[in-house]
């Protein structure tokens, strides 16, 4: 791992000892610092359960004792070399975006919960923290590249563990500290898959999210070994998305997918064969799992009860957000508020089925944060997305590797439609790493760094 990091990450030479090699080392621990606040959100699932030590009115969990080991350095890391980012209208949305969330999420809280309070602050931090820190130390194609392995590393794990969990039908590891409301109750015929995670729809958005960063190492692989690994990483994390039985992310991923094979059918005809033998793969692996577990697939997806749990919630509160919305169009009623006031909207459904969650993002940010957090992260994004028209008009060479951060973005955002997905943990931080990781490639082609790549693996 050490020499790793020193010939892909750091750049520095076999002496050592300078201070130019002090410096190299010393990204390469903010990089891993990084990586590791990325990992954390998808290695346990702190968000599903309420396990954590209790000081007093605190409530310690890993995500915020990791938070608390690995921010200092990023953010010091980021004041030292903010330099390399040009700031500009972007970053002024970006932070004022944040920084009103946060102060309106906090002067809420205040009132509520010492730890709703921290979680706000913790939220906040997240975001910068990683989109400054992926811009700046994402300004090599050698640290984009080691992102890529590790989403795709994280993803091939939570797969993997996902169809040993639906095969046994229950979660071996976390499934004694996951949150009641989140397992479906026993009867129902069928179990969803939230492997690491710990809940199906944030493994489900993970998946989305990470592939198209699969997706590219196995189209810059030159070797059959590479193409082969990529490949099957690829089936085995379509059929957890099966499993999680996530209606929303499989019609995103049937989207992206099917524009993604149009495309490279088109325009890269040298990849045609290898696109014919994975979606061969891919159909026959994805058609014997639906038929080994029809009855399972049914019960989970076309069954009156599953309807019910997935449509019924999200109507009863669909209709409730407008109302809450119209008592504090401006300010909205703050982060983390939104789901259980608006829940408490009459008529209110009562015991153990009581929807707490709104499952619209775009709903979510106009109640808890009215409309001029609506329009000051609105703005952020557009602006962020932007970038990219700036590199398809300077017909950057680096705009390929634009292509992944930009899908997993675009994808968050359609997810949003059926899920909180930027107030979902796990997809939070994927999606402003990708933000990061587009924002560095701009600073690149700004600075016309030369690309310095060959090929990605193999």
């Amino acid at each position: 791992m050490k020499s790793f990091l020193k010939k892909n990450v750091t750049g520095a030479g076999a002496g050592g000892g300078s201070m130019a090699d002090r410096r190299h080392w010393f990204a390469a621990v903010v990089l891993a610092s990084v990586l590791v606040l990325v990992a954390n959100s998808h290695l346990y699932p702190d968000t599903a359960t309420d396990l954590a030590l209790r000081l007093g009115p605190f409530r310690i969990s890993p995500l915020s004792a990791v938070f608390a080991l690995t921010a200092p350095q990023i953010a010091l890391y980021c004041l030292w070399n903010m330099k390399r980012v040009r700031l500009g209208v972007t970053d002024l949305f970006l932070v004022a975006a944040i920084t009103y969330i946060v102060i309106r999420g906090v002067a809420v809280q205040m009132g509520v919960s010492i730890n709703g309070v921290g979680l706000v602050v913790i939220f906040g931090a997240h975001v910068l923290l990683i989109y400054y820190g992926a811009a700046i130390l994402g300004q090599s194609l050698k640290v984009q590249k080691v992102v890529f392995v590790t989403l795709t590393a994280l993803v091939v794990l939570a797969s993997v563990y996902a169809l040993v969990e639906f095969a046994f039908g229950r979660n071996l590891i976390y499934g004694s500290i996951i949150k009641k409301s989140l397992v479906p109750p026993e009867g129902r015929g069928y179990h969803r898959a939230g492997s690491l995670l710990g809940h199906p729809l944030a493994l489900g958005m993970f998946i989305i999210q990470a592939v198209p960063f699969t997706a590219f190492l196995l189209a810059s692989s030159r070797t059959r070994k590479w193409k082969l690994i990529y490949g099957g990483v690829i089936v085995v994390t379509m059929m957890a998305l099966e499993v999680t039985f996530d209606k929303g992310p499989w019609a995103y991923a049937a989207i992206v997918g099917f524009l993604a094979v149009l495309w490279f059918f088109r325009y890269v005809p040298s990849s045609r064969r290898m696109m014919s033998i994975l979606l061969l793969v891919l159909a026959v692996s994805l058609t014997l799992l639906t038929i080994a577990f029809s009855s399972r697939l049914y019960d989970s997806t076309l069954s009156r009860g599953r309807i019910g749990q997935s449509v019924s919630p999200r109507e009863y509160m669909w209709s409730r957000a407008p109302v809450v919305f119209r008592q504090f169009p401006i300010f909205g009623v703050g982060m983390y508020q939104g789901g259980p006031i608006v829940s408490d909207v009459p008529p209110v459904i009562t015991g153990d089925l009581k929807p707490i969650a709104i499952d619209n993002l775009y709903l979510s940010v106009l109640v808890e944060q009215g409309l001029a957090g609506f329009i000051l992260l609105g703005t952020a994004l557009v602006l962020i997305g932007r970038q990219f028209w700036k590199l398809l008009r300077n017909r950057s060479s680096l705009v390929r590797w634009a292509v992944p951060p930009v899908v997993c973005m675009v994808l968050t955002l359609m997810g949003g439609f059926s899920m909180d997905t930027l107030w979902m943990w796990p997809a939070m931080v994927v999606f402003w790493l990708s933000a990061g990781l587009l924002r560095a490639l701009v600073e690149m082609d700004r600075r016309k760094d030369p690309p310095k790549e060959t090929v990605v693996y193999g």
